[in-house]
């Protein structure tokens, strides 16, 4: 990701929100990470802090992350999280039943 795009203006980096929603690179680069995660974000939200205990792997911030993450942070920021409706718990993707062992 640090050589500019073949869109981009006078072959320099986008700088701007409008230019990032429209760059082919970065689209193509959130593809392939997507392609390449195990975990997808789930139907289930969290909206307890037991249940965000329970919970393993959430989904935050467009990706899974571990549940240390939040159990680290203060008490104030992850009812934050909760209230603002932004934890979904983590589903793990199936694999195609050829590559199953």
């Amino acid at each position: 990701m640090n050589k500019p795009c073949v869109e981009c203006v006078n072959k320099q980096y986008c700088k701007t929100f409008v230019d990032l929603d429209n760059c082919e690179k970065l689209q193509s680069y959130n593809r392939s990470l997507e392609k390449r995660r195990k975990y997808k974000k789930g139907d289930e939200r969290i909206d307890s802090i037991d249940k965000l205990l329970a919970t393993e792997l959430i989904w935050c911030w467009n990706k899974p992350v571990h549940r240390s993450i939040f159990i680290s942070m203060p008490l104030r920021i992850v009812i934050q999280y909760i209230q603002n409706k932004s934890l979904w718990v983590a589903e793990l993707k199936q694999k195609p039943i050829d590559q199953q062992q």
